[in-house]
């Protein structure tokens, strides 16, 4: 098999095992709470309010991405928008009660599916894939740009 062929495949296999984790996720994680209103919650949780500016640049994307998830998560009561009193153009997030619980249980059930996604993985080769992982973002992060 050629250099391209191979690369083809894992690139195949990739986007299968991260369609496959999206669809476990929504079916089994978290119905109502996407990845993304997860990642939301976990930085409010672990790390207090956040301008939601801050809140794009932490988990790369868009303000107005953070503004259309937040907006459901304000809605369940998970999380609450205010502004700054000083500076009435700055907007913040803030996790509730109800979502620090919501959390709580969303992480747990993320734990059991990456207990089983990574069943059977020895120590060495949890890092080799980390390693494998980081290379291929840095790829394309960096060369990418040039």
């Amino acid at each position: 098999m050629s250099d391209r062929e191979l690369k083809a495949q894992l690139a195949e296999v990739f986007r299968q095992l991260v369609r496959k984790m999206v669809t476990d996720w929504s079916n089994q994680v978290s119905r109502t709470c996407s990845m993304t209103q997860f990642h939301i919650l976990k930085k409010l949780a672990l790390e207090g309010p956040k301008k939601v500016s801050e809140l794009a640049q932490s988990l790369d994307i868009t303000p107005g991405a953070i503004t259309v998830r937040s907006d459901k998560l304000i809605e369940e009561g998970y999380a609450r928008r205010y502004r700054d009193e000083q500076d009435r153009r700055v907007v913040y997030l803030e996790i509730t009660e109800k979502g620090s619980e919501r959390f709580q249980r969303i992480e747990e059930q993320r734990d059991r599916m990456i207990e089983l996604m990574f069943d059977g993985f020895s120590d060495d080769e949890l890092r080799r894939e980390i390693a494998v992982f980081k290379r291929i973002l840095h790829n394309l992060q960096h060369k990418g740009e040039e």
